[in-house]
């Protein structure tokens, strides 16, 4: 009988426009390899990288003889000698270590390269067509722990088009917001994804840059029941770790890459957001922002064992503040973010 660790391949070339099932395919493998192998784990960007170094790393042998997982990223932006010699890995590859090369597209010439490799360990993920958007919708959402019904994914499908990205996003914001809720529902589409954004990520967005009139004049507006403060409370707290990696990323303490992959966001198809995001990170301290992210167990707590009215109390004196809170280190209350 095959062990059991042999189903992992030494080489997977991943490719395709659908970088939400291909960012879930490299979890996949890297879950795979921590669970069955535990070695080190390298992860490479064609920006910064050479593709001969990546080979060389992937061709040898850790000093006690681990297994290594070697990730190339963004291979895209790799010229045609690097090409080639990955074209080269990829149909003599070192059989001890598991190697992947990510691109988004394949040029005709290393197609015709690839002829005679396994086939198994080609992944394509072609941006979903029309049609395919609900099941593809329900998938994207399994992915992110939760389930959508049919008629809510078709909406879904209407009302954002075939853009992968931009549907990943709205999808991780309607798992966040229907946080307590088994299925998402129509009423969570239209109220989340309509128009692009729904009033609780005009609320999120304006708690975040600190309008604190704005805010409040939005909660009031909303009929916000305690439920809903859950998925409000998650939805900050996304938000203030995005500030946090990019405020890491800003000093040099975290790589780019590594803040990307930890978002799950596509440096060069995201560009726009990270560039947004290093903006507003500018504006925060990061003390000050690791001190209100300690906050939100406490948050969480207050806004599923108290009523309706009491929540909404809470939420308020929450997003005063957060608002009025210096850019320094100001004491963490128990309802300070």
């Amino acid at each position: 009988m095959k062990n059991k660790k042999d189903k992992m391949l030494p080489v997977y070339l991943i490719y395709g426009k659908d970088i939400s099932r291909v960012e879930s395919a490299l979890d996949r493998i890297k879950k795979y390899f921590a669970e069955n192998f535990g070695g080190d784990i390298n992860v490479y960007s064609a920006r910064d990288t050479p593709a001969g170094t990546v080979i060389d790393d992937a061709s040898t042998v850790t000093l006690f003889g681990a297994k290594k997982l070697v990730i190339a990223r963004s291979c895209d932006d790799y010229g045609v000698d690097d090409c080639r010699q990955i074209v080269s890995y990829i149909n003599d590859p070192f059989q001890h270590n598991c190697a992947v090369f990510v691109f988004e597209s394949l040029s005709k010439q290393m197609h015709s390269s690839l002829k005679n490799i396994n086939k198994s360990c080609v992944k394509y993920y072609p941006e979903p067509k029309s049609w395919d958007l609900p099941e593809w919708i329900k998938e994207a959402s399994a992915g992110e722990g939760k389930k959508i019904n049919s008629q809510a994914a078709e909406l879904l499908a209407e009302i954002i088009g075939d853009n992968s990205l931009i549907m990943k996003r709205e999808i991780e914001k309607l798992a966040t917001y229907s946080y307590d809720k088994d299925v998402i529902g129509e009423a969570d589409v239209y109220e989340i994804a309509s128009g692009g954004e729904g009033r609780l990520w005009d609320l999120v967005n304006n708690i975040i840059g600190r309008n604190m009139n704005k805010a409040i004049a939005i909660f009031r507006k909303m009929d916000f029941k305690s439920a809903d403060a859950v998925g409000l409370i998650m939805a900050v707290h996304k938000k203030v770790l995005e500030l946090i990696l990019s405020k890491s990323a800003a000093r040099g303490e975290i790589s780019a890459d590594d803040m990307a992959l930890m978002l799950k966001i596509n440096i060069k198809k995201d560009a726009w957001k990270i560039k947004k995001m290093f903006e507003e990170a500018e504006k925060h301290s990061l003390s000050g922002l690791v001190r209100r992210i300690k906050c939100f167990p406490g948050l969480l707590m207050s806004a599923r064992n108290n009523s309706d009215t009491s929540v909404r109390v809470v939420i308020e004196k929450m997003i005063i503040d957060f608002c009025r809170a210096q850019n320094t280190d100001a004491p963490c209350g128990s309802r300070l973010i």
